[in-house]
């Protein structure tokens, strides 16, 4: 048996849907989509799931670091670590040999970690392309095989997601790119805005890196030229005074011209839910109109 390293799922090695090999190690994954999701970022997913703490070695009794394990086994949905491949070897030929009683000194460690409430975040961001309720439970069942993500609930009615997650293990740009890979938009929007003040190169990193820190911005990039800041969102999770804050602290100053190379972020979202009625009455009245003649073909003696 092996632990997805994304979602923590235990899978069958023999049987596991995707593999993939990282510094000749076998890594087994429920679905294609861990599996992709590992391969951009692999030292994220190892080392996630190895800072859990120490733990006992059940074969030699050795006390070890988890994130220094030289191997490690499944045994009826809890993870054993090894200080070396011996002792893994010796333990998957006779398991419960070294666990015959709780006092053999085998520390078990759940085979997905808990995470810890106070690091815990909760992020709500609108969600659009959704037509019914298994577009919600793709979604839902999308974000929760991330690494990090405790909760996620996917509203149909308010077009809305919201993410409980861990934000040093996932951040804002992996929950908006995994929603976009299921074929669907995070919500996401688009300001210029002037700044004032910078002087260099240096000013224009330092601009950027308080607009980056943000939480809800997805890209942000500044040019020196036309001292303008392009930042790229989500709406309703960070404002425009969001960011005339951010760049205040930094230093400088987001000019107020009165006039905005964008729409404000409710008008954006009312425009984009009206686009999408739009688009489904489109397709109601393109229904109708090949429903109707079949009807009346299928029930033409009722008519006479």
């Amino acid at each position: 048996m092996a632990v997805d390293m994304v979602c923590g799922m235990i899978v069958d090695e023999k049987s596991a849907p995707a593999s993939s090999t990282y510094k000749e190690d076998d890594y087994h994954f429920c679905a294609t989509y861990c599996r992709d999701v590992f391969k951009k970022e692999p030292e994220k997913f190892i080392i996630g799931a190895k800072q859990w703490g120490k733990t006992t070695d059940p074969v030699c009794g050795m006390q070890i670091d988890i994130a220094d394990a030289a191997a490690m086994s499944i045994h009826k949905g809890w993870l054993f670590y090894f200080c070396n491949r011996a002792c893994k070897e010796k333990f998957d030929a006779e398991p419960e040999k070294y666990l015959k009683s709780d006092t053999d000194g085998a520390d078990r460690t759940p085979a997905v970690p808990n995470l810890q409430a106070e690091n815990l975040k909760t992020v709500e961001f609108p969600v659009s392309g959704m037509s019914c309720a298994s577009c919600v439970a793709r979604i839902e069942k999308g974000l929760a095989k991330m690494s990090g993500i405790q909760e996620v609930k996917v509203n149909f009615a308010s077009e809305k997601a919201s993410v409980t997650f861990d934000p040093s293990r996932v951040q804002m740009t992996d929950l908006v790119g995994t929603v976009k890979d299921l074929g669907y938009e995070a919500g996401l929007a688009k300001v210029t805005l002037p700044v004032h003040g910078m002087s260099c190169a240096s000013c224009v990193k330092k601009v950027e890196g308080a607009l980056n820190g943000l939480d809800g911005v997805v890209k942000a990039g500044v040019n020196f030229a036309t001292e303008r800041a392009t930042i790229q969102y989500i709406s309703g999770v960070v404002s425009l005074d969001d960011f005339k804050k951010a760049v205040k602290d930094a230093g400088y100053e987001i000019l107020d011209t009165g006039r905005v190379e964008k729409q404000d972020v409710v008008d954006q979202e009312r425009a984009a839910r009206k686009a999408e009625f739009q688009k489904l009455k489109r397709k109601f009245i393109s229904g109708l109109v090949l429903v109707i003649p079949v009807f009346l073909l299928a029930y033409w003696k009722m008519f006479g």
